[in-house]
């Protein structure tokens, strides 16, 4: 099921009333939606950028939502009702090579994030961090 903030299915935030710096569309992949809020939040936080953000709360349905329409990132978590660990990061980097993946997730874990990195992610930073 999608999460949507407006009838044409993005939430829409300008950051500042500065010129912006970049435009990113973004989609959030992550079932929590309270995670969603934070993350949300923090692209906010971030001065100077204009960005669309997608939330979807199942990988089948962010899988859908890139075969539609491209994206400048996808924020990836690794605990979704549909898909457990890196075994949603390895169908995103399949099927859309050419889409940088951000692992954000509750686990803070060394080796999990090294092996998410060398199966494609660009990065893996924890929801702690994010709040931080």
């Amino acid at each position: 099921m999608a999460k949507k903030g407006s009838s044409d299915g993005s939430i829409r935030e300008g950051t500042s009333t500065a010129k912006p710096l970049a435009h990113f569309r973004v989609l959030l992949i992550e079932d929590n939606e309270d995670d969603a809020a934070l993350i949300r939040h923090a692209l906010i936080a971030c001065p100077g950028f204009i960005w669309d953000l997608d939330w979807v709360d199942r990988l089948e349905v962010g899988l859908a939502s890139l075969a539609q329409q491209s994206y400048q990132v996808v924020l990836l978590d690794l605990s979704l009702p549909d898909s457990r660990g890196l075994d949603g990061l390895a169908s995103l980097v399949t099927k859309f090579e050419d889409t940088p993946i951000v692992v954000v997730t509750g686990m803070e874990d060394e080796a999990t994030a090294l092996d998410a990195l060398r199966k494609g992610a660009q990065d893996y930073v924890t929801k702690e961090r994010i709040d931080s």
